[in-house]
């Protein structure tokens, strides 16, 4: 997978490797707020956000809030996985092996008929718009979600465009799952021993340049 294969509309969940199992064993990527949604699950986000997420209601789609969704984002290398990097904004620092991406494509979960809702921007953002139309995808800027950097002083704006989402509504199954990438080889052969028995096997794959 390289970034040029962005045209076919990827998708991008960073999660923590030991939430993985979980995963594999119920065979869905569950919302937070689900019913069945893991109780064991390895929060790397800002907890801050998180809880303020939970109260903001989608005002599109199915309705619910945003902790009703399995969360994407269009590109890698995001603000939050910088924070993650060093521990900032309050959020645990942990080393980049630790966190894979599940990858999917906005095509694949549409496929499912699944309700999803899309944004422009961070969704939590009030400058963001909400989609529901995948022939809105156009109002994603593709330049600005490939980024490496957001930190241009002649576009402030950068920053939110860089972090549009792709919600899935309540649960996903695993078998939209295209690829599995990691940070590093070692962490690559860790994630195959726990595929070990899944009828669904994504391709695994390290790309440390999609970390910092």
């Amino acid at each position: 997978m390289t970034m040029a294969d962005l045209k076919q509309t990827y998708i991008f969940r960073i999660t923590h490797v030991d939430n993985l199992p979980y995963i594999f064993g119920s065979g869905l990527l569950h919302a937070p707020l689900h019913p069945d949604a893991d109780p064991d699950y390895i929060q790397i986000g800002d907890r801050q956000l998180t809880s303020k997420r939970g109260q903001t209601p989608v005002p599109v789609g199915p309705g619910g809030t945003f902790r009703d969704y399995v969360a994407f984002y269009f590109g890698p290398r995001q603000p939050m996985l910088y924070c993650i990097k060093h521990g900032f904004n309050g959020v645990i620092q942990r080393p980049m092996s630790e966190i894979i991406y599940l990858v999917s494509t906005v095509e694949t979960v549409s496929t499912t008929g699944l309700p999803f809702v899309f944004y422009n921007g961070h969704a939590y953002d009030s400058f963001s718009s909400p989609f529901t139309d995948l022939a809105d995808l156009g109002e994603v800027d593709t330049k600005a979600v490939k980024a490496k950097r957001w930190d241009d002083p002649a576009d402030p704006d950068l920053k939110r465009r860089k972090q549009a989402e792709f919600l899935v509504h309540r649960q996903m199954p695993f078998s939209s799952i295209t690829h599995i990438l990691t940070h590093d080889a070692q962490t690559e052969q860790r994630v195959k021993h726990m595929l070990q028995g899944c009828v669904h096997q994504p391709a695994v794959q390290p790309q440390p340049n999609l970390y910092f």
